[in-house]
């Protein structure tokens, strides 16, 4: 992976499979637990509304804060 976006998309789909190993190797190859996808939702929504709440739970300990805001550009 090579891009944040990729690193983003590959932890989603994880987190959708319910793989928790691969959760955590994608967390610690640096995938932002806060990043948004297209859609603007983060990990931790899909996780939580796909009912794998063990992974929620790795993704809140990985430092995933549900609060974070989106970056906003006023150009």
């Amino acid at each position: 992976m090579s891009s944040p976006r990729e690193y983003t998309e590959t932890l989603i789909r994880a987190v959708l499979y319910g793989n928790k190993a691969a959760v955590r190797q994608i967390l610690a190859q640096g995938a932002d637990p806060n990043a948004r996808d297209k859609h603007g939702v983060i990990a931790l929504d899909y996780a939580i509304r796909s009912g794998h709440l063990e992974i929620a739970d790795i993704l809140r300990q990985a430092g995933n804060n549900p609060f974070v805001e989106e970056e906003i550009s006023w150009c």
